[in-house]
């Protein structure tokens, strides 16, 4: 209400690990209120898409097991699920999530690859090798949330989705 605030390094560049998944999340809902991808479209899940790390779906969820995008989306965030992080990237496209931060002016917040999946799906190879899976700011990252609260991320009603995602 005053005014004050106070800043440490908000500028500096870092690793996002799986905080590049806010930025994922927002651009499946854009897309979805474009009318460029279905958020009821079912995925199969496959022996393929599983990786190591976070989430639920690689040690227990069998093969051929289906789920919508929106659950994915959901399991991405709740569970910081990689398995389902990557198959929504499949969808969506990596270079489509970058196209839409540097659009809100967070140019610093990059997804770079698929997770766990650097080496072969990198998009950027040089970022990559600096920051791994993605990069951002604390400022970058405080925006895009500040979007998300404020319905201005994507469509109202996509950005209340998007906060129970979070909420969960």
């Amino acid at each position: 209400e005053t005014g004050e605030q106070f800043e440490w390094k908000a500028d500096e560049v870092m690793q996002t690990a799986s905080l590049i998944k806010v930025a994922i999340m927002v651009e499946a809902y854009r897309q979805a209120d474009q009318k460029k991808v279905d958020l009821k479209k079912m995925l199969t899940l496959t022996k393929d898409d599983k990786v190591q790390g976070a989430g639920i779906l690689t040690s227990h969820f069998s093969d051929g097991a289906m789920f919508s995008l929106r659950d994915a989306i959901r399991l991405m965030i709740v569970y910081s699920d990689n398995t389902a992080t990557n198959m929504v990237l499949d969808q969506i496209g990596i270079r489509d999530v970058n196209a839409m931060t540097a659009a809100m002016e967070i140019p610093e917040t990059r997804i770079n690859a698929k997770v766990f999946k650097g080496s072969t799906t990198s998009v950027d190879p040089e970022r990559t090798k600096k920051y791994s899976l993605g990069s951002t700011s604390a400022r970058e990252c405080l925006k895009l949330l500040e979007l998300i609260h404020t319905g201005k991320a994507a469509s109202e009603e996509s950005c209340q989705a998007m906060l129970a995602h979070l909420k969960a």
